[in-house]
């Protein structure tokens, strides 16, 4: 711990061993040093990239309080030749789309028995982080995977494009096409249907790697018996000539799976930037 944090956490036993501690936290909360140390918060969210593969490889960006965002709505952005007059800048303008974003909160509940608190503030701070940091992969792999949409982000596994009909906030489901080999010819028109965009515009993602999201149950007995084969040094190698990647998230369906280029996937994440501290003993926590 930082000596920041390790106060912060001293002050927090305090309070919460106190005969008033909702009065304490109101105190401790109004006080310049109340607010929990910024870099508690940011470690979670480290520790969350690198111990989850699925959040480490979608743009998972920090957004503050935004409700717009502005994305290049071309593959790529090409010159063009001519005078220079307001044709110009259309074109430019042409270019992007403004995309409103909603803001929904993923919220995570930490109870901390009050024997607990005798431990010290480095275990404390351990146990917060663990808990905080499980609760908070499974909260976002799941909506990354099948968020309706509604109060949450939307899944991978969703219809998105234009003039899909979104009932009450809800957005539909994509259908499920059967895969039954990885051979490159029924693998190749797979990748196919990722190679357009809904402009019409064929992407180039030469050098890009895309991902097959499954359960750990589906990539032991479905996709790692199909992904490889073993050549005549009995040695095994994949079958695929695109650079493909397995990325296990157990919020998958067994049975199912999703291919994609993780990286086109954008999750902004908003809130308070100092973070938000509530007391509570309705339930005697």
């Amino acid at each position: 711990l930082t000596n920041k944090e390790e106060q912060w956490y001293q002050k927090f036993i305090e309070a919460s061993k106190s005969s008033n501690p909702k009065q304490e936290f109101t105190d401790l909360l109004s006080s310049p040093e109340g607010v929990m140390p910024v870099t508690i918060i940011e470690d979670v969210f480290k520790d969350l990239r690198e111990n989850h593969p699925l959040l480490s490889k979608i743009k998972f960006q920090y957004t503050g309080y935004s409700t717009k965002w502005i994305l290049n709505d071309h593959t790529k952005q090409t010159a063009q030749w001519g005078e220079l007059n307001e044709e110009i800048v259309k074109e430019i303008t042409s270019a992007f789309k403004v995309v409103d974003i909603s803001q929904n909160k993923l919220s995570a509940f930490t109870a901390i028995p009050l024997d607990m608190l005798d431990l010290g503030p480095t275990f404390i701070d351990k146990y917060i982080r663990e808990t905080l940091k499980e609760a908070l992969a499974l909260g976002f792999e799941k909506a990354i995977i099948d968020g309706t949409g509604k109060n949450q982000p939307i899944g991978l596994n969703r219809k998105i494009s234009k003039g899909v009909s979104v009932s009450d906030g809800v957005y539909p489901k994509k259908e499920a096409i059967a895969v039954k080999t990885f051979e490159m010819s029924e693998f190749g028109a797979l990748l196919a249907k990722l190679a357009v965009n809904e402009a019409g515009r064929n992407k180039n993602f030469q050098g890009k790697t895309a991902a097959i999201i499954c359960n750990q149950t589906d990539y032991l007995t479905k996709v790692e018996p199909a992904l490889y084969t073993r050549n005549s040094a009995g040695e095994y190698v994949c079958v695929l000539k695109h650079p493909v990647e397995t990325i296990i998230s157990n919020e998958m369906q067994t049975g199912e799976a999703i291919l994609c280029f993780p990286d086109e996937y954008f999750l902004g994440v908003g809130g308070d930037k100092e973070g938000v501290i509530t007391y509570s003993d309705d339930f005697k926590f």
